[in-house]
């Protein structure tokens, strides 16, 4: 949140490979490597932004595309081997907003791209977690990483 007194800048926003990006290069220790991501991996700035037309993935075939695309600007951070797990993916806020199962599971497939196009091992992603009250998952949302089982 943003506060009057910040030392900070800040802008409106979400840039995720940035964050990954920046992530990755504190990660300076030898051994095991983890990096957990607390957010719903939708980017609305830099370089892709997901609210543009084009930009979010549609299909796990488009997610794919669009890591590719990146990693051929060199916007794909390099995590050096490092883990990363992901909870709240495809969670959004407000009554009015959310993303149909097929949307939220293109959202996964694009992230699991970019960490493994950027030399990371996918760790466990789950929506779930961190999202409000406890949830039980529905039986469209088991088995494909939304209740907080294993990546890959």
């Amino acid at each position: 949140l943003k506060r009057d007194n910040d030392q900070v800048r800040t802008s409106e926003g979400s840039d995720m490979l940035k964050a990954l990006s920046v992530a990755a290069d504190q990660l300076t220790v030898t051994g095991a490597k983890k990096i957990f991501v607390l957010g719903n991996g939708i980017q609305t700035k830099g370089a892709i932004q997901m609210q543009e037309p084009g930009q979010f993935p549609k299909s796990e075939s488009s997610a794919r595309l669009l890591a590719l695309g990146l990693k051929g600007i060199g916007e794909i951070p390099d995590f050096n081997g490092a883990e990363v797990s992901w909870y709240g993916i495809g969670e959004v806020d407000g009554v009015n907003q959310s993303l149909s199962e097929k949307a939220a599971t293109s959202l996964e497939s694009f992230w699991k791209q970019v960490i493994e196009l950027g030399n990371g091992r996918v760790g466990e992603f789950c929506a779930l977690c961190g999202a409000g009250a406890p949830h039980k998952a529905t039986s469209a949302q088991k088995g494909r990483g939304r209740t907080c089982k294993g990546g890959g």
